[in-house]
C-alpha cells in the first residue's frame, strides 16, 4: 500500500469527524494512533505535481499523483470521482469489489 504525508493527514481528517467517532472508539484507539500503525504498513511517497485532472475534487489529484510515485498497477478507491476515470495513465482505478475479483482471478 502507498500514501502521501498529504494523504495522511486527509486520512486524520477523516478519522476525526464525528460519523466516525464511534468505529474509531471501538478500536481502543484514537485517530493519531491508528495514523501511526497505519504508516507501519506502508509507504510513503513524495509524489510530484500533476496537471490537475479531477476537476471537481482537486484533492483527488493528490491520490493520482501519488500512484504515479508508486508505479501502482491499481488505485482501489469508493470515490466516484476517481472511479468514473476508470484509468489514469495506465493505473486502473477500481472499486474494492474489483480489487477482490482481480485478485482472486489471479
Amino acid at each position: 500500500m502507498h500514501t502521501s504525508a498529504k494523504l495522511l493527514a486527509e486520512l486524520v481528517d477523516v478519522l476525526s469527524r464525528d460519523k466516525l467517532a464511534s468505529a474509531v472508539a471501538a478500536t481502543g484507539e484514537n485517530p493519531e494512533t491508528l495514523l501511526r500503525r497505519y504508516v507501519n504498513l506502508v509507504q510513503v511517497h513524495v509524489p510530484l505535481a500533476i496537471p490537475a485532472v479531477v476537476l471537481s475534487d482537486p484533492d483527488d489529484d493528490e491520490v493520482l499523483a501519488c500512484a504515479i510515485a508508486a508505479n501502482a498497477q491499481f488505485i482501489v478507491s469508493g470515490d466516484r470521482d476517481l472511479l468514473s476515470l476508470k484509468t489514469y495513465r495506465g493505473i486502473s482505478i477500481v472499486s474494492a469489489a474489483e480489487a477482490i475479483r482481480i485478485i482472486t482471478a489471479a
